[in-house]
């Protein structure tokens, strides 16, 4: 039996055409769709080292390429604006530039990921370790408590970039700290994805579509 992220997963391959370039997230979800692509005739975009090792070891050819017929990736939490919060695996950089260079941007996730509203939620920051301290202090005058992001073994984590995250707890006006936060010096990016999301499916005891409608 399927569980949620398996449902969201199969779904996203109506999508997916052969000979399609096919941009490929990070994380439990999209490793899920990932996997479904095994012998199909497509060649990836990876958004993270890990998920280039993945689609390696099951056969997906991979290329660097901005000629992305449709990035395919989950999240960590998704309003009904369809704005996204994501980087609990800390490839959030990589993730975004793929997700933005595609041509159509497809969200996958269960039910549970869904929220009325982004505010409360832990915002990722991806910044560069030179003088990362007082890049802290920035930000957490902007959105409040932040701590570094520490690997299993308590060392700093390194993201695919060799930068560091901040995990900013419990933020206040998502849209508007990542607009603040996004122009100081030292930080890369945040997990807030604003409006990039063309459609997410959702999956439960049901599967539905939510698409962004575009003016």
């Amino acid at each position: 039996m399927m569980n949620h992220k398996q449902k969201a997963a199969e779904a996203a391959l109506s999508y997916v055409k052969d000979g399609m370039t096919i941009g490929l997230g990070s994380g439990s979800t999209a490793e899920a769709f990932i996997h479904m692509l095994a012998g199909r005739d497509v060649i990836g975009v990876a958004s993270s080292r890990k998920t280039e090792k993945l689609a390696a070891s099951i056969g997906i050819p991979l290329k660097e390429t901005d000629e992305i017929d449709v990035a395919v990736d989950g999240t960590d939490a998704i309003d009904a604006s369809l704005n996204l919060v994501k980087g609990g695996g800390g490839s959030l950089v990589r993730e975004k530039i793929v997700g933005r260079q595609a041509r159509e941007y497809i969200i996958i996730a269960g039910e549970e990921k869904w929220r009325n509203t982004l505010d409360g939620e832990t915002i990722p920051v991806e910044v560069v370790p030179f003088l990362f301290q007082g890049t802290k202090k920035l930000i957490d005058e902007i959105g409040g408590a932040s701590s570094l992001r520490c690997d299993g073994k308590g060392d700093p984590f390194v993201t695919d970039n060799g930068n560091r995250i901040l995990d900013v707890y419990q933020v206040q006006g998502v849209r508007a700290f990542h607009e603040e936060v996004i122009r100081l010096p030292g930080v890369v990016d945040t997990g807030v994805f604003p409006e990039l999301a063309d459609a997410v499916i959702l999956a439960g005891d049901t599967v539905r579509t939510e698409r962004r409608h575009k003016l």
